[in-house]
């Protein structure tokens, strides 16, 4: 299965074939971060207590950061996690600041590329 046909699962809120599809993809493909932050994400929208433990989730997005430290989305991911998920108010904060960090210095190197254009 694709990766656009896992995201229409997920559209269609069929989250458990969609991270079972996923599992199958990322057997394949293991270091695409990507690919397991969108477990993470997947893991926190089903409703049944059949899937894996929320607990899994982090790790996903904790896999995936191995995998690309300076990945926003995932930084973001797990500063949501911590806060409203599993509240840990210190480490939501400590992947909040490191998102606003990079971030800053993603946005600094674009305004360096506009202004040697100019």
């Amino acid at each position: 299965m694709s990766l656009k046909e896992i995201k229409t699962l997920s559209k269609r809120k069929k989250f458990e074939k969609a991270l079972a599809s996923l599992e199958k993809l990322l057997a394949r493909h293991k270091e695409c971060p990507h690919l397991w932050n969108l477990r993470g994400d997947l893991i926190q929208l089903l409703e049944t207590q059949d899937g894996p433990p929320l607990a899994e989730a982090a790790k996903s997005y904790k896999t995936a950061l191995r995998l690309n430290p300076n990945n926003l989305e995932t930084l973001e991911s797990l500063a949501h996690f911590y806060d409203a998920v599993e509240p840990k108010p210190a480490t939501a904060k400590r992947y909040a600041e490191a998102y606003i960090t990079k971030a800053k210095r993603g946005i600094a190197e674009m305004e360096r590329v506009i202004a040697d254009e100019a």
